[in-house]
């Protein structure tokens, strides 16, 4: 056991035994108040880093995303706009390597309007190798419209799988559509309420 709760254990002890009962109350709330004084405070180091974005992200970024074919120009505009450019270089790279007949500029414009940029490149990648007869353009924009893109592709892919004979381009709405939209609710009938009142 901590040895500071040992020793506050000990001093609530002694404080409940020497006291007369009516004042043991106070004692309580006492020793309670001092409770952090003997809790040790964990140091810093203990904590996980928040930083999120260093100077190497931008760099390393800029240098994928030139070398994935984009002009400085673009690259530079791409890092720069990123919410996350360590996530915005793997969403180019990534498709750029996976995805030949994607235009790379047409794969920048998609990484950075979507919040998660690398699950649209993990959602686009997964879907082109393993759904031969998938348009690439209509499953990035699927993937670009899609709330949570990784699901999007489990969702088609696995229907795929399941040798359920549709298109591609017919999976990909019917996974892209919320379940809200799919049932239609009837609304009930209103009821009009006539209410009989005294006359005055």
């Amino acid at each position: 056991m901590n040895s500071s709760i040992v020793m506050f254990s000990g001093l609530k002890k002694a404080l409940l035994t020497n006291l007369p009962r009516h004042r043991r109350w106070l004692s309580v709330v006492a020793t309670v108040s001092l409770f952090p004084l003997f809790v040790s405070v964990a140091p810093a180091s203990a904590f996980p880093s928040f930083v999120l974005i260093r100077r190497q992200d931008y760099r390393n970024c800029t240098q994928q995303l030139t070398e994935a074919g984009l002009s400085i120009e673009l690259a530079t505009q791409g890092c720069g706009m990123a919410a996350r450019p360590r996530n915005m270089g793997y969403c180019v790279t990534q498709m750029q390597k996976n995805v030949a007949a994607l235009p790379v500029e047409q794969i920048l414009g998609s990484c950075l309007q979507v919040r998660r940029p690398d699950e649209l490149a993990n959602c686009v990648v997964n879907i082109n190798r393993n759904v031969t007869a998938s348009d690439p353009l209509n499953v990035l924009d699927s993937c670009r419209r899609s709330v949570l893109p990784e699901n999007l592709s489990y969702c088609v892919v696995g229907m795929v799988e399941a040798n359920t004979n549709l298109a591609v381009d017919q999976l990909l709405r019917t996974c892209l559509t919320p379940p809200e939209n799919v049932v239609e609710l009837q609304k009930e009938d209103s009821i009009e309420l006539k209410l009989d009142t005294p006359a005055q």
